[in-house]
């Protein structure tokens, strides 16, 4: 039996339509902070570059992530928001 507490919504931690998005830090730069959005929380802020379902994010499409330099996020905290805490 898994404790790990499920990922919510990083502004409002709501639990529904949750995609990992990447908000970019200027709109000069191609890299963000790994955030969990909700469906209204992705549309009232718009400012990042991507938008995965959180549902088909894998360890793999996370670590790519880094390996294109799409964030700059603390890859443990990053990991906790996406797969949820323990």
């Amino acid at each position: 039996m898994s404790n790990r507490i499920k990922p919510t919504c990083s502004s409002c931690e709501l639990e529904d339509d949750l995609h990992l998005v990447t908000l970019l830090y200027d709109s000069s730069v191609s890299c963000g902070r790994i955030l969990v959005y909700c469906f209204d929380c992705r549309t009232s802020k718009r400012n990042f570059d991507v938008s995965i379902p959180l549902e088909i994010v894998t360890e793999a499409i996370f670590e790519k992530l880094f390996d294109l330099g799409k964030s700059s996020s603390d890859k443990g905290a990053a990991h906790s928001i996406v797969f949820g805490r323990k």
